[in-house]
């Protein structure tokens, strides 16, 4: 007798395949959304390490130059930023007010730029002694 080939065939049916395919698509989505996400993840922690990095050279040359009551330091004054910064439409900002403590000044040194989320800033804020004034 012959046997049904229904019954004894070992090989997988379309409607199983295609539902193998689906639940092989879906994780693969899963994963594409992760892989974004770390990806984006990386570029802002590279910006932000970048622009940590920029304030800081301008904080410390800004405390190597010294700051003298009578002249407020401006941006210009500043390194200007490497040709093709890896941060986007850089501006920098520099804020100096006189702080309460006699002989200190405070320096708030700001970076805004263009990320991959929108409009970043980073600022970094630091104490500096006022040099005398020269003759």
């Amino acid at each position: 007798m012959k046997e049904d080939l229904r019954t004894t065939s070992r090989a997988f049916t379309l409607i199983e395949l295609l539902i193998v395919i689906a639940i092989v698509l879906i994780m693969l989505a899963g994963e594409a959304a992760v892989l974004r996400h770390a990806v984006r993840s990386t570029s802002v922690a590279r910006d932000l390490e970048v622009a940590s990095s920029i304030l800081a050279s301008d904080l410390a040359e800004l405390k190597a130059r010294g700051i003298r009551l009578d002249e407020q330091p401006k941006t210009e004054d500043f390194t200007p930023l490497p040709e093709g910064n890896v941060l986007p439409e850089a501006e920098r900002s520099l804020t100096v007010l006189p702080k309460g403590v006699h002989g200190l000044l405070e320096v708030q040194a700001t970076l805004t730029w263009k990320s991959v989320t929108g409009k970043r800033s980073l600022s970094l804020c630091t104490l500096l002694r006022v040099v005398e004034a020269g003759p």
